[in-house]
């Protein structure tokens, strides 16, 4: 008899709608709770209790009005970032929104800024966009802290088996030569520096292409 199958359930994306209008949360809700999990905050203050709440799951994504009551959604995003520590992904709606201002906001981690009144469509795309972004992020921290704990653990196994087999160095050799350039050797160190190297330039590029979209966008 077989095993039953084990389901998977993979969590919708977080996403926090920060309006002081109670009718355009409604149906900002009604556009998007089917394909993220919604929280709709009508005041800044609100929304930073939420996201900084230390039991509570961070928001993934971040969705709010430029100009509200007693704070802006640049300063929300701000207070934030203060007690959290990083920058919140957001994407910023305004009706009104000058140049200098669109640049402080590009400035704060906001990688999409739309006119109001919203458009549906534009501003899924925006999301999607800005998942995507945190996702990359995220496997770029990831790769390099394994690369960081390969290279750790390669050089704590090459000093017990160089101090406990004689012959090791040696055998290290002819492990690392490469059959298709002949007698070539290729250290295994060599090999982390240019995976390492490698990676970086990958990063670095991926940055520019991120701040270029960015700047397009402001």
């Amino acid at each position: 008899m077989s095993a039953a199958p084990v389901l998977r359930f993979v969590k919708k994306p977080l996403v926090f709608f920060v309006d002081d209008e109670v009718d355009i949360l409604e149906i900002f809700r009604m556009q998007f709770e089917g394909r993220y999990d919604i929280e709709t905050f009508e005041t800044p203050e609100g929304a930073i209790r939420a996201a900084t709440d230390i039991g509570a799951r961070r928001p993934d994504v971040i969705v709010t009005d430029y100009r509200m009551p007693r704070m802006n959604g640049v300063e929300m995003l701000t207070r934030i970032c203060r007690v959290l520590g990083t920058e919140p992904r957001a994407v910023l709606l305004s009706g009104n929104l000058d140049k200098e201002a669109a640049i402080r906001a590009a400035n704060r981690g906001i990688v999409r800024i739309l006119e109001k009144p919203f458009n549906g469509d534009l501003v899924q795309a925006s999301i999607e966009d800005v998942l995507i972004i945190a996702k990359t992020e995220k496997a770029r921290e990831d790769i390099r802290e394994n690369v960081m704990r390969l290279k750790e653990i390669y050089q704590a196994m090459r000093i017990v088996l160089d101090a406990r087999v004689p012959e090791f160095e040696e055998m290290l050799r002819e492990v690392m030569v490469d059959p298709g350039h002949g007698a070539e050797v290729i250290r295994f160190e060599d090999l982390l520096l240019h995976l390492e190297s490698r990676l970086e330039e990958l990063f670095k590029t991926e940055s520019e292409l991120v701040e270029q979209r960015r700047q397009r966008k402001v």
